[in-house]
């Protein structure tokens, strides 16, 4: 969605400094699929998306800077683009560095569970506070299996789903938050906690 947004907002100025005919469409072309490529990878990579969204304005500015017609008289537009960049840039910096409020974590993140068990998402409700926000999935097992082997199977699974030490980092660097996965037993079933943790601020 971020590299959406700055990939309209960036346009107009691109239009206005671009040299006019083939190159204009070639580096709309290059602004375009670094916002395509950046969004599939932030989808398919979450623990940088934040960092691929930070990045998203700079890299644009960096592909402006390099393909724009520098005989062109107006580069006014360029340098006002370069200016809300500085600015934006500024403005983000204390909001990356103070603390970050937790988010419900999504169930998706210990699904789909192996095959034969079966999930129950949302059991129970969840609950979000200031430090800790929580989501809880409850696990059934195949017909026999045993309660112990169940909660030994579904530890396997979120320790391949990199929860083998309970907790990891949301992110790479600027999301310094935790989502914690831990697997007890409640009744016949087992009963996944997901937690998603506050990130403290430098």
């Amino acid at each position: 969605m971020v590299q959406l947004i700055v990939f309209v907002g960036v346009l107009p100025f691109w239009w206005l400094v671009a040299r006019p005919g083939r190159d204009r469409w070639a580096g709309l072309g290059v602004l375009g699929g670094w916002a395509a490529g950046s969004a599939v990878l932030a989808a398919a990579y979450p623990r940088v998306s934040w960092e691929l969204a930070f990045a998203a304005l700079p890299v644009s500015v960096l592909i402006v800077a390099r393909l724009r017609d520098p005989e062109r008289p107006r580069s006014w537009p360029f340098r006002v683009l370069v200016v809300l960049t500085v600015v934006l840039g500024l403005v983000s910096v204390p909001l990356l560095l103070s603390e970050q409020n937790p988010a419900e974590p999504p169930a998706g993140v210990v699904l789909p569970l192996p095959e034969g068990l079966v999930a129950t998402e949302g059991y129970g409700g969840g609950d979000c506070g200031t430090d800790v926000c929580s989501t809880f999935v409850a696990v059934g097992g195949r017909p026999g299996q045993t309660p112990d082997d169940l909660l030994a199977e579904t530890r396997r699974h979120l320790s391949g789903r990199g929860f083998a030490e309970e907790c990891r980092r949301t992110g790479l660097l600027l999301d310094r938050r935790e989502l914690c996965a831990l697997a007890t037993m409640h009744e016949d079933q087992v009963l996944i906690r997901l937690q998603s943790v506050r990130g403290e601020g430098f």
